[in-house]
């Protein structure tokens, strides 16, 4: 059907509520379904045969989704009249619907509405509004004091309940609650109470068992409180391990109710280390002097622990040895003293050694150490110290007397990030070195200092010899060498590393982290493969490198020179002592272009880069910012970034208050459009705006007024900054 004009249609419907219930008996499937009976017409004309319909409920009038919808293909229509069942195929059943409370007033049912549509044709209007059928209504409510014959009465069950209760317990009929033993129940309008009390009083205090017994079989629960008859606990009466430190309160067990059993006047009771106990005699509690005692263990055959601040051995003696430590092995240790614990002690020491006049710590070995330090956390394994009264004492004294050792006098090695050796000087006004290294040997190739990194991968800072100078004197020198003969003063070789690192940290400006002096030879040399030969760095306000020259000689190729810079031993860059560089092959900067420093009248900071300058006539050698076309006096454009600057000043000179004018190369400048667009390539004067260039007109152009040629476009307006070829043109 293709359309439906002035369609009149007449139904009568009946909606069955389907709840499932806790009844004995179950609504027939027919009440699960809808009845509709309607009449339609097309144009005044009654539809007759076969048509499809779409039925559609709804819980509003208008719009929404549907909450249910089914398709009957086939419906008969005779004069117009046709019957449906809304519901009637089990695959799509109707859903539950909610028909409020029981009296309809403290929750009203809602509303639900059918639409229909005939040969999916848009639905017709207006939905007609369902009610509640009375087989639907008896079901919803169950009767308040009978259900399916079941009597309830004893119960009383609320008229609004939500189900009926059937059975108690499988009994019908009236049921009655009834207590005994100290349980009982009482009535009180709706509500049934149920307590129970034992012997007197509140809660249960009374249990009877027949045999004597109690089984608590939750061990966490319940908590009871027994009073035990004198005695009642015996030995028999404890599981092996049953009373535990966590089951006995604090202060439980006292000499009243511990008994001492077998044990005699003196014992104590001890672990047998079986897991049992035994009565012992108490351990001996002092040493007949003298006292020597030998056994055979690979565990340790006497330990002390002190827990606190003291000492845990503390040997004195007016001999030669207080304390005297001797191992047979061969690679063994006489004394080893270990610092274990660095955060609760001041100065954790292995071994701490002290001597008036003779030494604090002898080790002496075959092939072994002498002396082992070993500290695990944040002691120090061997600390010597010299007394704060004593003026030629020295902490350490390490000595190789025989002239013909090949073995180093002293060698560390660290495996982890600090430095091997670290020396710090807290003197004042001292004068002596931190390091003194001396070697009086003649044979060529020995070292006084010999540093050497053997990691395969040593970190980025890794560093063989380091010297640091954190004083602020002035005068103070982080490595120095000093060599009479043709050799080094300090030579520093590295594969990838740094040759020598020198690290001045003072505030004073005479702080040099390396600083070399040779008579003859290199005051400083580095040599690499792959790395720096020589490394200057200043990371606050000092100097990176500072080179010296104070001889009075004329500068040649090879002397008398602040500088040189050779490749395979021939010159490529050389500045003599004034001050003239020297370049094989030429230079390059990081500039485009050369100015000349210049003063400005009035404010400096007025003037920025890009602006277009001519030559001022308010005093000598200075420039002002352009502000008239065609100005004859234009001298050049602010340079950005200048990669030769002149100045008829020294180097030191302070230029702050001059512009950088440059004169030629390629300058970032200010342009004005008031000319007409720009194109690269023409050539540019001085503009009416100030500090501004614009594009030439050739007619009007004069010697001496071009700036110089674009070399970008700029199509305006008003102002922008390109790139400019300044010269004279």
């Amino acid at each position: 059907m293709k359309t439906q004009k002035s369609i009149s249609r007449t139904f009568a419907c009946a909606l069955g509520f389907f709840f499932i219930l806790a009844l004995a008996t179950t609504s027939s499937f027919a009440q699960q379904a809808i009845s509709y009976q309607g009449i339609a017409s097309n144009n005044s004309s009654p539809l007759q045969g076969p048509h499809s319909i779409t039925l559609s409920i709804y819980s509003d009038s208008i719009g929404g989704s549907a909450l249910y919808q089914e398709v009957q293909s086939a419906v008969t229509f005779t004069g117009g009249v046709f019957n449906v069942q809304i519901g009637t195929n089990k695959a799509n059943p109707l859903p539950l619907f909610d028909a409020g409370d029981y009296s309809g007033t403290v929750r009203p049912a809602p509303g639900y509405f059918l639409g229909v549509s005939i040969d999916g044709g848009a639905e017709l209007a207006p939905r007609s509004r369902l009610g509640a059928a009375a087989t639907s209504w008896s079901s919803r409510f169950a009767d308040s004091t009978r259900a399916a014959g079941t009597a309830t009465t004893a119960l009383n069950l609320a008229p609004s309940a939500g189900g009926v209760v059937t059975t108690v317990n499988n009994l019908s009929g009236a049921v009655t609650l009834a207590g005994s033993g100290g349980t009982t129940i009482n009535k009180s309008g709706q509500t049934i109470t149920i307590s129970s009390s034992g012997g007197g009083g509140s809660g249960i205090q009374g249990v009877q068992n027949t045999d004597g017994t109690i089984n608590i079989t939750s061990p966490n629960g319940p908590t009871a409180t027994f009073s035990l008859a004198d005695g009642a606990v015996s030995t028999a009466k404890l599981a092996a391990g049953a009373v535990t430190t966590a089951k006995i309160a604090s202060g439980a067990v006292t000499n009243a109710v511990v008994g001492s059993g077998s044990a005699t006047n003196g014992q104590v009771l001890t672990a047998n280390g079986s897991g049992g106990a035994t009565w012992a005699a108490l351990p001996p509690v002092s040493l007949t002097l003298p006292y020597s005692q030998s056994a055979t263990s690979a565990s340790i055959l006497f330990s002390l622990t002190n827990s606190g601040t003291g000492y845990a051995i503390d040997g004195s003696s007016g001999g030669e040895i207080a304390i005297q430590g001797q191992s047979t092995a061969t690679l063994g240790v006489g004394v080893v003293g270990r610092a274990s614990d660095g955060s609760t002690i001041t100065v954790p020491s292995g071994v701490c050694g002290t001597s008036d006049s003779h030494s604090g710590v002898v080790g002496n070995t075959q092939t072994g150490d002498g002396v082992e330090g070993f500290a695990s956390s944040l002691g120090v394994g061997v600390h010597g110290s010299a007394g704060a009264g004593g003026t030629t004492a020295r902490a350490g004294l390490f000595e190789t007397l025989n002239s013909g050792a090949t073995g180093n006098t002293v060698e560390m090695n660290n495996a982890g990030m600090g430095s091997a050796i670290k020396a710090v000087s807290t003197s004042v006004g001292g004068t002596n070195p931190v390091i003194l290294a001396q070697n009086s040997s003649t044979v060529v190739g020995a070292f006084a200092v010999q540093g050497e990194i053997t990691a395969p991968s040593p970190g980025a800072n890794s560093t063989a010899v380091r010297g640091m100078n954190d004083g602020t004197s002035g005068y103070g020198i982080g490595v120095w060498g000093s060599q009479a003969g043709g050799g080094w003063g300090v030579y520093g070789t590295t594969l990838s590393g740094v040759g020598v690192y020198g690290d001045a940290t003072g505030t004073s400006t005479s702080s040099d982290g390396v600083y070399g002096v040779s008579n003859s030879g290199n005051g400083v040399q580095g040599w690499t493969s792959t790395g720096t030969g020589v490394l200057a760095n200043a990371n606050t306000t000092g100097n990176a490198l500072v080179a010296v020259y104070q001889g009075s000689g004329v500068s040649t190729t090879t002397s008398n020179n602040i500088a040189i810079f050779e490749t395979a031993l021939a010159n490529k860059a050389r500045i003599d002592n004034t001050g003239k560089g020297f370049f094989d092959g030429g230079t390059q900067t990081g500039g485009a272009d050369v100015a000349e420093a210049f003063d400005v009248p009035g404010i400096r900071s007025s003037y920025e880069p890009g602006d277009v300058l001519v030559i001022s006539r308010t005093g000598t050698r200075q420039v002002e910012k352009c502000s008239e076309p065609y100005s004859r006096l234009v001298a050049g454009v602010y340079a950005t970034k200048p990669g030769v600057l002149l100045t008829p000043e020294n180097i030191d000179a302070d230029l702050s208050g001059k512009v950088p004018l440059g004169v030629i190369g390629v300058i970032p400048t200010k342009v004005s459009a008031e000319n007409g667009p720009i194109t690269a390539g023409d050539l540019l004067v001085t503009s009416s705006t100030p500090g501004h260039a614009m594009k030439a007109d050739l007619s009007k152009l004069q010697i001496g007024e071009a700036i110089g040629k674009a070399l970008d476009n700029f199509t305006g307006p008003g102002t922008g900054v390109i790139e400019v070829l300044v010269g004279k043109y």
